[in-house]
């Protein structure tokens, strides 16, 4: 077999989906070889199989249920905790996304996963929890 035939062999799949000259599916698949690590930008991933339905996470339906239990948006946490001199108006909000992030993990939440899906790192999250902490404290003390 020649090159040229071999090349025309790789273009096309036995289901009829051809491939681009990248090596991407039109279907959305690529191939990921040694030495091609840079596809998409993020190396190659190793997977054991198929999802089971219950490990499929429906980012957008998470994204949705997250900002309706917390009562904030996505764009209103990125605002409240972007590093930067902050105004009084951000200040009053992030307090607020604080108190019920605090809510939250005191019903028993997992707040790392929360934290991850919501763009927080470890230490943003526990300075939030410490910062709602105080002001409940605060506001518990004259009682």
């Amino acid at each position: 077999m020649s090159k040229e035939d071999f090349e025309a062999l790789m273009q096309e799949r036995p289901d009829g989906i051809e491939t681009d000259q990248s090596g991407e599916f039109w279907d959305g698949f690529s191939i990921v070889s040694i030495g091609n690590e840079d596809v998409n930008d993020a190396g190659m991933v190793a997977h054991r199989g198929i999802l089971h339905e219950d490990e499929y996470v429906d980012e957008p339906l998470l994204k949705l249920m997250i900002e309706r239990r917390l009562g904030f948006t996505y764009e209103q946490i990125r605002s409240a905790y972007r590093q930067g001199p902050t105004s009084a108006d951000t200040r009053q909000l992030r307090d607020k996304i604080d108190s019920r992030l605090l809510a939250l993990s005191r019903s028993g939440g997992l707040m790392t996963p929360l934290a991850q899906a919501i763009g927080l790192n470890e230490k943003t999250l526990d300075r939030a929890l410490a910062r709602a902490k105080g002001v409940t404290s605060v506001a518990g003390s004259g009682d």
